[in-house]
């Protein structure tokens, strides 16, 4: 499953939507033989691609701040069939939590022929505090575009850092209360190594795609042997949603490693994601969990007849062997899908 979608972060509260105010960045005006060259930044980026392709990030948040679809759209680079759609609905969401997201600092730090890659910093803010249902934080975001004949259009958004505002209005800054996203230094590796070979973002991001994908393909191969049980799920999203979380709770008490890769697979559709995530609870041996899931559930969007999703909050309450109890949350937006309707649903992401 890529990790890196296109503008499809759109469906969650805490994906990035570019927004509306004037780029920062260092500009030099290059001069050779007395000739005055194109200025650019301090990433020898042309400050006039630099602009115009922060015009359409203002242009972008202040479509979404009207929640206007059709202007949104315009500057997406082929957008899925059902994109509208989905996007009217989340739209919907944000009109009911009064969402509204402002621009603080954005700048190009990288461009190879008709694609530029844009750093932008943004906050994101509702009329009120909702524990339950948090939209609230500051983000920063990779986003790359392309200059077709009809202008700039975003082809990837990727989600670098994000801290979630607390009840107080501070930063949750230690990922406490609201896990943070963190992801800037391995980020700053890839534009190093992206302008180091001189290629086009896109392609850049293909190969890491391509890249990724093979290690889960190899993942998955090892965990082929997994026979899955029937395991009989409740029939509404509610239920499911926290039937699936619960059941996943089990890696933290089993005792063997076949029986943590079965409720892995069972749990996941992405099992190499998740068998890493959860292989340091498979090892800390925990005798008993205990799991509290809160959900709002008029956050739960079903997409289709084959995916749904919504903003839950988890806490597990851990028993270690000397009769401690050691906590662990999950606070985020969960999908789930399943590949027919007979299937069972599993948990595609938890953001």
């Amino acid at each position: 499953m890529k990790k890196n979608l296109l503008i499809m972060f759109l469906l969650v509260p805490i994906f990035l939507l570019v927004a509306c105010g004037t780029g920062t960045s260092t500009h030099d005006e290059i001069k050779v033989s007395g000739e005055k060259k194109k200025e650019v930044n301090e990433h020898d980026v042309a400050v006039n691609m630099e602009q115009d392709a922060i015009a359409v990030i203002r242009e972008n948040l202040d479509a979404v701040n009207k929640r206007d679809v059709d202007t949104y759209l315009t500057h997406i680079l082929n957008a899925p069939d059902n994109f509208k759609e989905e996007l009217s609905t989340t739209f919907t969401t944000y009109d009911t939590v009064g969402l509204k997201m402002g621009f603080v600092s954005g700048e190009a730090i990288y461009a190879k022929d008709d694609e530029i890659v844009l750093k932008v910093l943004q906050t994101n803010r509702t009329d009120e505090f909702n524990p339950n249902q948090n939209f609230q934080s500051d983000a920063t975001a990779l986003h790359v575009l392309k200059l077709t004949e009809d202008g700039w259009k975003f082809s990837n958004t990727i989600t670098i850092k994000q801290n979630w505002l607390l009840e107080d209005g501070s930063l949750d800054e230690t990922g406490e209360t609201f896990p943070n996203t963190d992801i800037v230094e391995t980020w700053d590796n890839h534009i190093k190594e992206m302008k180091a070979q001189d290629i086009l973002p896109s392609e850049y991001i293909k190969n890491l795609n391509n890249e990724e994908e093979q290690v889960e393909e190899e993942s998955m191969e090892e965990l082929s042997d997994i026979q899955e049980r029937d395991l009989q799920q409740p029939g509404d999203l509610v239920g499911i949603a926290k039937y699936l979380i619960n059941h996943y709770a089990q890696v933290y008490t089993v005792e063997t490693e076949e029986e943590y890769k079965q409720i892995i697979a069972e749990s996941f559709t992405n099992y190499d994601e998740n068998y890493a995530k959860y292989l340091d609870a498979f090892n800390g041996e925990y005798t008993a969990v205990e799991t509290e899931v809160s959900l709002d559930e008029s956050s739960l969007m079903e997409y289709s007849d084959f995916r749904f999703g919504g903003v839950i909050d988890v806490t597990f309450y851990l028993t270690t062997p000397d009769g401690q109890t050691e906590t662990v949350t999950h606070f985020g937006y969960f999908e789930f899908d399943r590949p027919t309707v007979d299937d069972n649903y599993k948990i595609v992401s938890i953001q």
